[in-house]
């Protein structure tokens, strides 16, 4: 073989391993799959534990960020969502208390950062959004999550594997408040010395997705937890983009009877000069916080200090005996065929005295792209977005 041969021999080898190369790098970009998803909210919903802009920030940034010690079970469309283990494995009440809750925990969950889950753990994360003098105290955080939390006194530590949550009366509802209490990586927060503004950039939870990076008033990407401790739910796609959808105005505007509510709503506040500033960033219509941040932060108002919020979900002061009776009655009954017995009288007194005025008819529509497979509609306001897979 001559020197010219040899020469053009190893040209073409080149040539061979880099068109190789090209078509491997072309084939792996064309295999990733990326769900992007539309979010009815005003921005990108808080990442860093507890998340803002209403359900919507729950539904698509806690629930793929984060797990609860409760999960809810998603998998099927012909029955509602019942409550399903998740970083526990097991709760129930304690026979000899009630007001003491045993919560038996998941082994081996790992953090996105590596970081263990424990006892411990897990009741850091109860403290952080009950104790201002916990290390770690979110004020923002505790009063997003107020209305949760209003009954729960404190927890604490059983065994590694076992946590006690008590409260500081009866409570049977407690396991669906603990399904929206999102356990973050302590870990991750002690290491920018609990600088939440830091923890944003690296933001560590358990869940079927984690955080890649942020492009504010737009987009959060997320990549799939590849080693996500429920093999059931890692994501049938590599990213997930959920995205800012629009602003309130547009809102209105596909939704003509939303008009008057918006109205309402902004000309009944009552301003009082000498009252203590709040900033406006209550959500409303069920769809998340719809205005946008900077409509938010110039509609900081004074408001009269009967109009904060109560402690618990009672916005309007609603007040009859009779139903306050089987609240509590309810609240004391651990048998849940008998504690929805007495919830349903509560529905027929609140539904009979029109205690809320309903002024959209939400029937909760989905537009979904024909490449979109595997999509389970939930009979829930959560949605379970890991089964979906992308087709060419």
């Amino acid at each position: 073989m001559t020197r010219g041969t040899t020469t053009r021999a190893k040209v073409w080898r080149v040539a061979a391993s880099l068109f190789a190369l090209g078509c491997a790098a072309h084939i792996e970009a064309r295999a990733r799959t990326v769900l992007r998803v539309a979010m009815t909210a005003g921005d990108i919903p808080d990442w860093t534990g507890q998340p803002d802009q209403g359900f919507e920030g729950y539904r698509f940034v806690g629930w793929s960020l984060y797990d609860a010690l409760i999960n809810w079970d998603l998998s099927r469309s012909d029955r509602e969502a019942p409550l399903t283990p998740g970083l526990a494995t097991r709760w129930a009440i304690d026979p000899a208390n009630n007001k003491r809750w045993l919560i038996e925990l998941r082994k081996g969950v790992k953090f996105h950062d590596g970081c263990e889950l424990n006892a411990d753990l897990v009741v850091w994360n109860i403290a952080r959004l009950l104790d201002e003098k916990t290390q770690g105290f979110h004020p923002v955080h505790y009063a997003r999550h107020r209305v949760r939390t209003v009954n729960i006194d404190h927890a604490e530590k059983v065994d590694d594997g076992t946590v006690a949550i008590f409260t500081k009366t009866p409570d049977s509802l407690t396991p669906y408040n603990l399904s929206v209490w999102y356990m973050i990586s302590k870990c991750a927060v002690e290491k920018v010395n609990f600088d939440y503004a830091q923890y944003a950039r690296a933001p560590a939870g358990t869940g079927p997705y984690r955080f890649e990076r942020v492009v504010p008033r737009e987009r959060l990407e997320l990549i799939k937890n590849a080693g996500y401790w429920n093999p059931k739910r890692v994501p049938k796609h590599d990213r997930l983009e959920p995205r800012h959808a629009g602003s309130a105005q547009r809102f209105v505007a596909v939704h003509p009877t939303s008009s008057s509510a918006f109205q309402s709503m902004t000309s009944s506040l009552t301003l009082n000069p000498t009252a203590s500033s709040c900033a406006l960033t209550s959500s409303f219509m069920g769809k998340g916080c719809i205005w946008p941040e900077p409509e938010v932060e110039m509609a900081n108002v004074n408001i009269t200090k009967q109009q904060w919020s109560p402690g618990g979900g009672n916005w309007g002061w609603y007040f009859n005996q009779e139903a306050e009776d089987l609240v509590a009655e309810a609240m004391r009954t651990f048998d849940e065929e008998l504690r929805d017995i007495t919830l349903s009288k509560v529905h027929e007194i609140a539904s009979r005295e029109a205690i809320m005025l309903f002024v959209v008819h939400d029937l909760n529509p989905r537009a979904l792209s024909p490449k979109v497979k595997g999509f389970v509609q939930a009979q829930s306001w959560f949605q379970d977005l890991t089964p979906i897979e992308i087709a060419n």
